[in-house]
């Protein structure tokens, strides 16, 4: 399944994200795009804020880009990415935690966007 978003095609590794947004009726696919770097990646929470903004938090064994005036850790092996409502643009993008591994470091269950952005 091809995206139209930020990325058309599969990124590289076993594995990369893949986010997509469909009609309220499941009729048609809307916008979609992988989410991913040259190794595997994985997505595993989605919030969206209240101007339709999308976050995501996941997993990474790649170079996940560092987008923003963001705090970071040096190859980290978790992100949290801000993409605009369409998928088109990657508007702030960060990892956090310990080497990137896919080894258990820290396993988020949950997180939330508050009305003012704040992750």
């Amino acid at each position: 399944m091809g995206g139209s978003g930020i990325y058309n095609e599969f990124q590289g590794g076993y594995m990369d994200g893949y986010i997509a947004a469909i009609a309220q009726d499941g009729s048609q696919l809307i916008y979609s795009t992988y989410l991913g770097t040259e190794n595997d990646d994985q997505c595993h929470l989605i919030q969206v804020d209240k101007s339709d903004s999308i976050y995501i938090a996941g997993q990474t064994n790649g170079d996940w880009p560092i987008i923003g005036n963001v705090r970071y850790d040096e190859f980290a092996g978790q992100y949290i990415v801000k993409i605009s409502p369409q998928l088109e643009v990657v508007e702030l993008s960060t990892v956090f935690g310990s080497e990137f591994s896919f080894e258990t470091q820290i396993s988020p269950v949950a997180f939330l966007v508050d009305d003012c952005g704040h992750v």
